[in-house]
């Protein structure tokens, strides 16, 4: 009887360690990934800071961001 509970013992933690296992090399890959291709941090250019608009018409406000990476 003490060995049929230690082989599912050992069939559980073999089945654990298997998902851990799994687990850990599919975070692993993802993550050498980009360390491999880092992408630089995105940041504001310069625009204009002052506008004048007339009342009732649209204000068009421009952003630029420059290394914005690609869009998912």
């Amino acid at each position: 009887m003490e060995i049929k509970r230690l082989l599912i013992k050992l069939q559980h933690f073999g089945r654990t360690w298997l998902l851990f296992l799994i687990i850990f090399l599919r975070h692993s890959d993802a993550y050498d990934y980009y360390r491999r291709n880092p992408s630089p941090i995105p940041r504001f250019l310069p625009v204009p800071m002052n506008i004048t608009v007339h009342v009732g018409e649209t204000a068009h406000l421009r952003c630029r961001i420059h290394n914005l990476g690609p869009k998912f």
